[in-house]
């Protein structure tokens, strides 16, 4: 996870944000086919900070949406904590997961 976002920050001090997000778009994936998926929020977490950070909204954008996908937000929005969350409603006959909303410091 340290050297895709050590790529990530090299990318951006260059100028090449796009390269830098599939670095870790790329990462991610390997992360979550080894099982590691916390590592790979927190890789997707940080990146979008950096890309926001470095003004690259629509990359910044990608990767927060992508966080948000996958279920891994944990961010405080508005006093709640959400986590858990999928995108859809049935899938092949069963319920998806719906969003778990709970008051921050909770």
């Amino acid at each position: 996870m340290s050297q895709a976002l050590a790529r990530l920050r090299e990318g951006l001090a260059a100028g090449d944000a796009y390269e830098a997000q599939q670095v870790v778009k790329t990462a991610y994936y390997r992360l979550r086919a080894r099982g590691q998926l916390q590592d790979g929020y927190d890789l997707l977490q940080a990146s979008a900070a950096a890309q926001f950070g470095a003004a690259q909204f629509t990359c910044g954008l990608e990767l927060a949406k992508l966080l948000i996908e996958v279920g891994g937000v944990r961010v405080s929005a508005h006093g709640f904590l959400m986590s858990e969350m999928r995108i859809g409603c049935r899938e092949e006959g069963r319920d998806a997961p719906r969003a778990t909303l709970a008051p921050s410091g909770y």
